[in-house]
């Protein structure tokens, strides 16, 4: 299999994703802005990922590949200096359980009604 690499930990976007077979992308430690059009493209970057297709040389037992919309992020205008809209994915690697792509876990990575609950529980 054929990989290309983003190497650093640069703030890159991109215009599209389209991975032809036999090819992988090592997105390394690198902040990706992927735009799309029309429907969300989530699930298929989402499949990739797990399929090995979108990967980074820098996961570990604590670090994973996040994905993300934009809007359900802290990140909704801009991601480490590229502005971003409601169109677009972000991706980077980051600590597991880091659902909000902030770079920390804590309770606002919880889904709502957890946070919810676990607010009242306090």
């Amino acid at each position: 299999m054929s990989s290309a690499t983003i190497t650093g930990n640069a703030a890159i976007k991109l215009g599209g994703l389209n991975i032809d077979g036999g090819m992988s992308l090592d997105v390394g430690a690198a902040h990706v802005a992927i735009a799309y059009t029309g429907s969300s493209t989530i699930q298929a970057v989402e499949a990739q990922i797990r399929g090995g297709t979108i990967h980074s040389n820098g996961t570990s037992p604590s670090l994973a590949l996040g994905i993300a919309e934009a809007t359900e992020t802290p990140f909704a205008v801009s991601w480490f200096g590229l502005p971003v809209d409601e169109t677009m994915l972000l991706l980077r690697l980051t600590l597991r359980g880091d659902a909000d792509l902030s770079g920390t876990v804590n309770p606002d990575n919880m889904p709502r009604p957890m946070r919810s609950a676990k607010m009242r529980l306090a």
